[in-house]
């Protein structure tokens, strides 16, 4: 292939970092931070090819996460990342947890909470178990 050609459109090719694996889930939250690679590069590694990621962003991170979910669109084995937006609520530990809890009371399957650094990564570590009691199975 020279310089000129056209690179191939490998998007069709449903690139995955990692294998298949038992590992991977079926649903993961992503706490969206200012740097959007670390969310980006864990959710192809951990979610299972037809995974869902759910962004937990901010008013002041909403950019991040909308680049986040434009870099998954191109894994189209994945399905479109769900949103969670905290509003103006990103130190607040209780609100975080309601919102997540929300969504993942009714989900099946294996779930995963990613953190990154940040201030909704702080505020959620001082209450256990952010997912709530879930009963996690393979499915």
């Amino acid at each position: 292939m020279s310089l000129r050609d056209k690179p191939p459109d490998r998007r069709q090719e449903s690139p995955r970092f990692l294998p298949h694996s038992r590992w991977q889930l079926n649903h993961l939250f992503l706490l969206v931070g200012e740097n959007p690679l670390p969310n980006a590069v864990a959710a192809i590694a951990l979610l299972h090819p037809s995974g869902i990621p759910y962004l937990v962003h901010s008013r002041l991170t909403q950019i991040q996460a909308e680049r986040i979910a434009a870099v998954l669109a191109e894994f189209p084995a994945l399905k479109p990342a769900q949103w969670i937006d905290l509003g103006d609520n990103q130190a607040e530990a209780y609100w975080i947890r309601e919102k997540i809890q929300a969504v993942a009371a009714s989900l099946t399957g294996s779930v995963g909470m990613n953190y990154t650094a940040g201030t909704k990564a702080i505020a959620l570590l001082l209450f256990p178990s952010p997912c709530g009691d879930l009963r996690v199975s393979d499915a």
